[in-house]
């Protein structure tokens, strides 16, 4: 079976490079990433990591002109890239592969909090770029434009909350 896992991992990490979702550090990673829960969590925990990648490479299709205003403030955009990649799935692969080795229970929880969170993040940043009022910066209380980093609107704020539940309804499974 997990043969079978790692060969979805490299057909899904393919995928994701000739679609430009990933670049080909990213392809690389998310084929270790993706092994690595396989190892650990085997079907279902791969099931979870891919929910998190698909909807959030969805969601990144989702309103692109109207984000096109939001492209020259964000770091990053485009293709996920290595680094994006070891920094949403880095820990949940130490994760899986610290619960494949103790079968300690909360290596399972941190691998889904990871995600959750990771989730919530990725949603509220493709989500709340898509709000028609610019968002307030927590730091001045006041609006500042789409796209500031630690900036916060309300439908931004609705798809974090989206994000970690979409996640948790996923773990029920």
């Amino acid at each position: 079976m997990l043969s079978v896992t790692i060969l979805f991992c490299l057909i899904l990490a393919w995928t994701g490079r000739y679609f430009r979702l990933l670049t080909t550090s990213g392809a690389v990673l998310t084929m270790l990433v993706g092994s690595g829960v396989s190892f650990g969590f085997g079907l279902k925990g791969l099931v979870v990591l891919l929910l998190f990648f698909g909807s959030s490479s969805l969601l990144s299709k989702i309103g692109r002109s109207r984000k096109k205003s939001v492209d020259a403030i964000v770091e990053k955009e485009g293709a996920r890239d290595g680094w994006q990649v070891l920094a949403n799935g880095g820990v949940a692969f130490v994760a899986a592969i610290a619960y494949a080795m103790t079968m300690n229970f909360a290596y399972l929880l941190l691998f889904l909090f990871v995600i959750a969170a990771s989730n919530a993040d990725t949603w509220a940043s493709e989500i709340g770029p898509l709000s028609r009022r610019d968002p307030w910066s927590l730091k001045t209380l006041r609006r500042v434009p789409a796209g500031t980093s630690g900036a916060m609107s309300l439908i931004g704020t609705l798809g974090t909350i989206a994000g970690v539940a979409f996640i948790a309804l996923a773990a029920q499974w």
